[in-house]
């Protein structure tokens, strides 16, 4: 029961839903539960901003300030990384707050078991996201208690036959939340977590990476980078057999489990065929491309490579141009790739202290956990890789780490 509320709390802060009626987002409904407990932490003075809140904080205050000299330099009123920190200071509270009612609940806060959770809510929403597919009445349930914008509605509409539409997961954004979870997944099944529960590791893996793709393209980065993960190899070239052993484990479970998966489907199912070929198609376009015409690209990469922009103006490259969404609405400059949109708002500093919180939250929340090098290094370059794409933002995800690793360390020094 515990788990089922801690799951169903996590839920509403990793994917935030605006329902009807209600002013705010679930995650930031959170960070409102959030400030009596930090009031009563310090009237009675058992709370304190401990030192790696003062980093954060810090580096919020910088990127605060660049984004005010831009805006004022540029002359403009692009408030985007103004309102920036306050929502990552938002996240945290939520965050705190979370941690905060699972110790209340005697529910284990270290990072392995949080992770599961994690997991776990990746994995109900996959479910839910099929559901929705699958059933036009579900589909209309779920998108009418949520306050979505006409034309939101409309585009989610357009793309609900050819693409996975998840509850209030979609597009890019479920590309990054999935493909983070299959890494985290990836690292413990590599630490033994889930050495006596393979076969349920296998079938989430699994299955978060099937209903992924069909939601974001994008979630084919964190599977990619959760295999080289999986790699059997404790050092360059120093074979680990009890990782060959893990990998093997995983490989016939998930062998058993497609071959199971596609008997079920199509035995019951069989007339499947012509109402998901739109999505196969969708989730596996550059593969049927590369074997079609020998290339390895979809409509949305070769779209991507035209929006490589770079700025004219050298002082852009200091300062930015202070705006991240043009006058009509649209990308600023025509480009969605995360670096340039960093670089057009407030220049090359703005996207080293983007980084660097990332880096930050990411360090602090790895440091103290088996094999946190390891991890930390694959999340980077998980972020690292997707901001070519488009603007990724981990920061919702590592909140939740950090606050965490803080929540623990703290404990300890009692």
């Amino acid at each position: 029961m515990k788990k089922c509320l801690a799951l169903a709390m996590l839920f509403f802060y990793i994917y935030p839903i605006l329902f009807i009626g209600m002013p705010v987002s679930t995650r930031i409904l959170y960070s409102f539960i959030a400030v009596p407990f930090v009031m009563y932490g310090i009237a009675s003075k058992t709370s304190m901003l401990v030192r790696e809140y003062i980093s954060v904080l810090s580096v919020l205050f910088f990127i605060f300030s660049l984004s005010c000299l831009s805006i004022f330099i540029n002359d403009t009123s692009d408030f985007e990384f103004i309102k920036y920190p306050a929502s990552i200071i938002a996240i945290l509270l939520s965050a705190s707050v979370l941690v905060r009612i699972f110790e209340m609940m005697d529910t284990p806060c270290d990072f392995n078991y949080v992770a599961k959770l994690f997991i776990g809510v990746v994995f109900i929403q996959s479910v839910v996201a099929v559901l929705m597919f699958i059933s036009p009445s579900f589909y209309e349930l779920m998108t009418s208690i949520q306050a979505i914008s006409i034309d939101e509605v409309e585009k989610m509409s357009s793309l609900s036959e050819m693409r996975i539409i998840g509850f209030g997961s979609q597009y890019f954004g479920a590309g990054i939340t999935n493909g983070l979870a299959l890494i985290i997944l990836a690292y413990l099944i590599r630490i033994g977590e889930y050495d006596s529960t393979m076969l349920k590791a296998s079938a989430m893996f699994l299955f978060i990476f099937a209903v992924g793709i069909g939601m974001a393209r994008t979630t084919f980065i964190g599977f990619g980078m959760a295999i080289l993960l999986l790699f059997p190899y404790s050092g360059l070239l120093k074979l680990n057999l009890t990782l060959v052993k893990r990998n093997v484990m995983l490989l016939l479970s998930v062998s058993t489990l497609m071959l199971l998966a596609f008997i079920f489907v199509y035995v019951l199912f069989p007339n499947i065929t012509a109402s998901v070929t739109p999505l196969f198609h969708f989730a596996l376009e550059m593969f049927l491309n590369y074997f079609e015409s020998g290339s390895l690209t979809t409509e949305s990469t070769s779209q991507l490579a035209t929006m490589y922009i770079f700025p004219t103006n050298v002082y852009t490259y200091f300062i930015g141009d202070g705006l991240y969404t043009a006058d009509n609405g649209f990308y600023y400059m025509g480009t969605d790739v995360g670096y340039l949109r960093l670089l057009f708002y407030f220049g090359i500093f703005g996207i080293f202290l983007f980084i660097t919180l990332q880096v930050l939250m990411l360090l602090i929340s790895t440091q103290k956990i088996p094999h946190g090098n390891t991890l930390f290094i694959f999340m980077l370059l998980y972020l690292l890789i997707l901001n070519f794409k488009g603007f990724a933002d981990l920061a919702s995800v590592l909140a939740l780490f950090f606050t965490v690793s803080v929540s623990d360390k703290n404990k300890k020094a009692i």
